[in-house]
């Protein structure tokens, strides 16, 4: 799932907190764990990144859809480089 996705039905209420995981993902045990404490799995990409590049580029896309005050599709847009009105 996106991260926009996930996102996208935040109310503004809870916390939102970032776990980013090694190059080669997140074991299946970890993983596990990891839902049964509540994380929400979301997608940066197809891409593979660098845990240091995906954590900011996770907290300026965070940044851009919840605290910027944007709607979904505003930040939907931005986020894909998408002309407006399309």
């Amino acid at each position: 799932m996106a991260l926009l996705d996930v996102l996208g039905g935040w109310d503004g209420q809870r916390r939102i907190r970032l776990l980013v995981g090694p190059e080669g993902g997140i074991m299946t045990e970890e993983r596990e764990a990891c839902g049964e404490a509540g994380f929400c799995f979301a997608s940066l990409g197809d891409r593979t990144l660098r845990f240091e590049t995906a954590a900011v580029a996770a907290v300026s896309a965070v940044g851009l859809i919840v605290h910027a005050g944007r709607s979904e599709d505003r930040a939907r847009r931005e986020l894909t480089h998408e002309p407006a009105g399309r």
